[in-house]
């Protein structure tokens, strides 16, 4: 696959953790295992989007103002725990489990 270099050093440079997570995983397919990538993940765990999505959940997993876990749309349960998923954000967490068992 041919990537290109200038737009792959952009992404790298984005301030959204994920996005750098995901370019160094799935675009330059460095092993998970690997630091550079390693580290890239527990960046995004506590800085951008994900923790600022996380900060609005409650203690028993669900999200704050929502009157069933589909609805409001894009703030309740659902949508919360669907954004996260598609951020990456490590489902092994305390967090992800509440919201996952608050759903089932």
């Amino acid at each position: 696959m041919m990537v290109d270099q200038d737009f792959v050093q952009w992404l790298l440079e984005a301030e959204t953790p994920s996005i750098r997570y995901l370019t160094l995983r799935d675009l330059l397919g460095k092993p998970e295992t690997g630091k550079e990538v390693q580290a890239a993940g527990n960046e995004m765990q506590k800085n951008g989007p994900v923790p600022v999505i996380l900060a609005r959940q409650t203690e028993q997993g669900n999200w704050i103002g929502e009157h069933s876990y589909y609805t409001p749309k894009y703030t309740s349960t659902h949508w919360s725990m669907t954004l996260l998923t598609e951020l990456t954000a490590y489902g092994s967490t305390e967090r992800m489990r509440n919201g996952a068992n608050f759903m089932l």
